[in-house]
C-alpha cells in the first residue's frame, strides 16, 4: 500500500494488550485505528469512522456477532451505543454480541493507560475509560470476523484457502 508505514516492536516482558499500546505512544496521532492481531475481520471503515465522529466519542469499539460467545466474553451496550461493560467468559454456549478487536481511540482515551505494568484493553482499559465518563460507544461492524487466537482456529483458517 502506497506510503504506508509499519512499526514494530518486541516487549521485553509482556505487558498486555493495553500495556502495547502505552508503549506505542510515540506514534500515536489524534485518533488511532487499533486492531487486533489475532482477529481476521472485514468491516466498513469508512462507516465506523463516521460513527466515531457522529458520537464524538473517546473510544468507539468494533463488534461482532458470534453464534457461541462463551469463549469470547459478552459486550453490553446501552440504547443509544454507550458501552456498558464486557463480561467475562462464561460456560453459556450462546450467540452475543462480542469484541471484534477494532477500535478509534482518541489520544487523550490512550493516554490513561497506566504507563508502566501489565494492562488489559477489556479488564482494564476500558472499565477505567467508563469510570471515569469518557464517551465509549460500541456499534457492531464485522461483515466476517475469524478469531485465529488458539492454534486450531488459525489452522481451520489456514486450511480454508
Amino acid at each position: 500500500i502506497e506510503g504506508l508505514r509499519l512499526t514494530f516492536s518486541v516487549e521485553a516482558e509482556p505487558r498486555g494488550t493495553a500495556g502495547a499500546l502505552r508503549a506505542a505512544e510515540p506514534w500515536w496521532g489524534e485518533q488511532n485505528l487499533v486492531l487486533n492481531g489475532d482477529t481476521e475481520i472485514a468491516f466498513d471503515l469508512a462507516g465506523f469512522y463516521a460513527h466515531h465522529r457522529n458520537w464524538e466519542a473517546d473510544v468507539t469499539v468494533g463488534l461482532a456477532v458470534v453464534d457461541d460467545a462463551a469463549r469470547f466474553g459478552r459486550a453490553s451496550v446501552a440504547g443509544d451505543g454507550r458501552l456498558l461493560a464486557f463480561s467475562e467468559k462464561d460456560d453459556r454456549h450462546t450467540g452475543g454480541l462480542v469484541n471484534a478487536g477494532v477500535y478509534l481511540c482518541s489520544r487523550r482515551a490512550l493516554s490513561l493507560i497506566p504507563a508502566t505494568g501489565y494492562a488489559s484493553i477489556e479488564r482494564d482499559w476500558l472499565p477505567l475509560l467508563l469510570e471515569r465518563g469518557l464517551a465509549v460507544y460500541a456499534i457492531e461492524v464485522a461483515t466476517h470476523f475469524t478469531d485465529i487466537g488458539t492454534p486450531e482456529d488459525y489452522w481451520r483458517l489456514a486450511n480454508q484457502g
